[in-house]
Formats: C-alpha cells, structure tokens, sequence
C-alpha cells in the first residue's frame, strides 16, 4: 500500500506532536502509520551515552474532510485525537486508540472529575492514610508512609491512579502536596509525643511528584510544615519516582540538593518498575 499523497507533521507544544494525514485510505491507513510510529519508537537511541528509548500514547480521528469545515473542523479533529490518546494512555505505553462517542461521554467526566478536584481540598474530601512501616528482624514499628485519599461528595472513594494524573496536570498538585506535607508532619510529631522511651523516632515518608520538585514554593512549604509541627528534618523522606532524576526541567537537581542541604531525606519510590 503507497503511503498517504501529504503527510503533516508538527509539534503542538511540550510533548505532544500531530500527524495530519491527507488522501489516506481511512481509519485502516491511520492504524497503519500509528503502528509504525509506535514501531519505530521502540528502537533505543543514545542520549549523551545511555542508551534510551521514548515511548508515546497515540490518538486518532477521521473525518470526511468537506472543505466547509475549515478552522472548526480542525480544532474538533484536534480535540477528538487527544481525547483518544488520553484513551490509549490509560491503556498502557505505546498504544494508540481511535476515537469514538463513548470516549468523548468519558473524558465529559475525566474534565467534571478534575473540577471537583480543583474544591476537594476546600470541602474537606481530601484525607490521609497512613501505612505502618515494620523492622523485619524485630517487627517493631519504624516509621509510616503518608498516602493521599479522596473521598468524593458523590462519588465516594476515588483512587489515587485516577486523581493523582488529574491533579499533576491541572496543576492543583502544588496545593494539595503543601497540605499533604504540613498535615503528615503534624501527624507524625504527634506520634512522636507517644512513643515509649528508649524507642527509635519514628520516620515519616511522604510521596512528592516531579510538578513539585520544581515548584519553587516546595522548600519554603516543607520548611513551614517542619517548623510549625516541631518534626526533626531526618525523620522526612521524600519518595520521588525515578522520572524525577530523568527530568529535563531546568532547576531539578538543584532543588533535590538543596532538599538534601535541609536535612530531609530523599528515596526512590517505585524502584525497578521504570528505567532501573
């Protein structure tokens, strides 16, 4: 089969890139370019000596293409292609999806979820867990690890794989991280109180996402959340996906050292499950 008569590429902004096909033989000739582009990316490419591969979630649409659509047409086409790709990245990595009316019905409430996530922490819905953290040889209790949870006014409990994107996102992660922090530390000092003499100080993880490494309000937020809740700097962990460490933005490093210079502790969430 010849390839499509004009093929567009161009980059939308960030990471995302569009690939307009004109002339092709409908959806069965949109699949075939998407499986080669998937193809193409699983060959490893050297980046300054490591050798690395780039994944990518693609999403599809069609149309009959009448000229009368003009600028309204294509920004529906847009629309529709990412509302598919946020489909096949549900899926999984390196997978595409073609769009269809009960995708755009599910990303209706995808855009309703991430508003009332927007007042979740104004209405008192967000809450945290706190899992127990146990010495093998001994059995003792060590430390635990703060964990996110949202109890939706409807909805009831909403997972944190479905929230925890939504709120990296839409940026609404900065916020609730600073809550996150200053409520954990509180917590755990409270729980130092009550330690019986002669036990080890009780260590505290807390997760922290890449948007939050680099917002410049991090430090100052932990710096707060210790001082008010009187928290020893050694007894916080942060856990960062080893993304973080991969990331391009400028000021990542610099940030994780100065997190260091404070006392707080730093470990790899998730280790093995990504480039390790």
């Amino acid at each position: 089969m010849a390839p499509p008569s004009w093929t567009t590429v161009a980059r939308l902004g960030g990471d995302e890139f569009a690939v307009l096909l004109e002339d092709t033989d409908g959806l069965t000739g949109a699949r075939r370019v998407a499986e080669r582009i998937a193809e193409s990316l699983l060959t490893p490419f050297d980046l300054a000596g490591v050798s690395t591969v780039v994944g990518a979630s693609i999403g599809i649409a069609a149309t009959s293409g009448e000229p009368a659509g003009g600028a309204a047409l294509s920004e529906a086409l847009l629309r529709d292609a990412d509302i598919a790709m946020y489909a096949a990245k549900a899926e999984g990595k390196g997978r595409y999806a073609v769009y269809a009316a009960d995708l755009a019905a599910a990303n209706l409430d995808r855009m309703q979820l991430k508003t009332d996530l927007t007042v979740a922490l104004a209405r008192d819905e967000l809450s945290l867990m706190y899992q127990p953290i146990v010495e093998v040889a001994t059995g003792g209790l060590i430390g635990v690890e703060a964990l996110l949870r949202w109890t939706h006014l409807v909805q009831g409990s909403i997972p944190p794989s479905e929230f925890i994107p939504l709120a990296e996102a839409s940026g609404d992660i900065l916020p609730i991280g600073r809550w996150v922090l200053s409520e954990a530390c509180a917590q755990a000092a409270t729980w130092q109180l009550l330690r019986p003499a002669g036990t080890s100080p009780l260590q505290l993880a807390v997760n922290v996402s890449g948007r939050q490494v680099t917002d410049r309000q991090l430090l100052p937020a932990i710096r707060a959340a210790l001082t008010s809740s009187g928290l020893a700097p050694h007894l916080l962990t942060l856990e960062l996906t080893e993304s973080v460490l991969f990331a391009e933005e400028e000021g990542v490093m610099a940030a994780l050292v100065a997190l260091r210079q404070l006392g707080v502790r730093l470990a790899i969430d998730d280790f093995g499950t990504g480039f390790s």
